[in-house]
């Protein structure tokens, strides 16, 4: 492919196909449409948007949010002269990203917005100006690297809690990384300043605001402070994660038997 980077926002230009390549996904200028659905949009979102408004204890449809599902192609809601949508998406995946990787990302944002807590921590970085890239590894190596604005994550990575038993998912690893993200677009003076303590007071934050309410609405083992973990263990996908279960003595649940002897479950979720 030979490209240009003239034109739109500056962008590279496609000879090959006529097309701005946004590494999200392409835009046609003769058709005003990107060539790919816009990959932002799931069943979870699609009415509601990413950050749901209660009324009356019941979620509020976002037209915004309707407007744009409502045709994966369109370039901002079909009004450009108000709204701007310069990339395609405001985390992007390399080039270079595998289908499987692909699909393990996509699985774990699924999963992960079932939380209302990350659905709010998406929204803050859909609105940023900033492109965040998601850099995939194999290594259980996950950080935020807030110089390149990269997000670190190994699709398969979960974190063994200090009991040696319960383990978050690769997920939660990845929700942990945008809640630096966010704690990047705030301004927050520590990143340029990484001692031990600071990073302690940084990490703290992130899973008193982020990882841990994230973690609790999805059922996940939680940790009380940043290092509290016993290593790392390769898991089956993105979302797969271990639970303590200890069963009530009087619980019709097929896993309680006759014991209260605590258990541990694994569970691989799926949409």
């Amino acid at each position: 492919m030979f490209v240009s980077n003239d034109g739109y926002f500056g962008e590279y230009w496609d000879f090959e196909t006529n097309t701005y390549y946004l590494r999200a996904r392409h835009f046609s200028p003769r058709t005003g449409r990107f060539t790919q659905p816009d990959p932002y949009w799931t069943i979870h979102n699609m009415q509601f948007g990413s950050s749901s408004v209660i009324r009356n204890g019941r979620p509020v449809p976002n037209r915004y949010a309707i407007m744009q599902a409502g045709n994966l192609f369109v370039f901002a809601i079909n009004n450009p002269i108000r709204w701007i949508d310069p990339s395609g998406l405001r985390i992007e995946l390399p080039s270079d990203t595998t289908q499987e990787q692909r699909d393990a990302y996509n699985r774990a944002i699924t999963y992960l917005n079932r939380s209302e807590v990350f659905r709010g921590l998406w929204q803050t970085l859909e609105d940023a100006t900033e492109v965040f890239t998601i850099a995939f590894t194999y290594n259980h190596f996950m950080r935020f690297d807030h110089e390149t604005r990269t997000i670190f994550w190994d699709t398969t990575s979960g974190l063994i809690m200090l009991d040696g038993a319960a383990i978050q998912s690769a997920a939660l690893g990845l929700a942990h990384e945008m809640g630096h993200a966010a704690q990047y677009l705030e301004g927050h003076a520590f990143f340029d300043d990484m001692t031990q303590d600071n990073r302690a007071l940084l990490e703290a934050e992130n899973l008193r605001r982020f990882e841990s309410p994230i973690a609790r609405q999805l059922g996940e083992p939680t940790r009380a402070r940043y290092f509290d973990d016993a290593g790392v263990h390769r898991m089956n996908n993105s979302t797969h994660h271990r639970i303590i279960y200890t069963p009530n003595w009087n619980s019709r649940s097929p896993f309680a038997g006759n014991s209260r002897i605590p258990m541990t479950i694994d569970i691989n979720w799926r949409r």
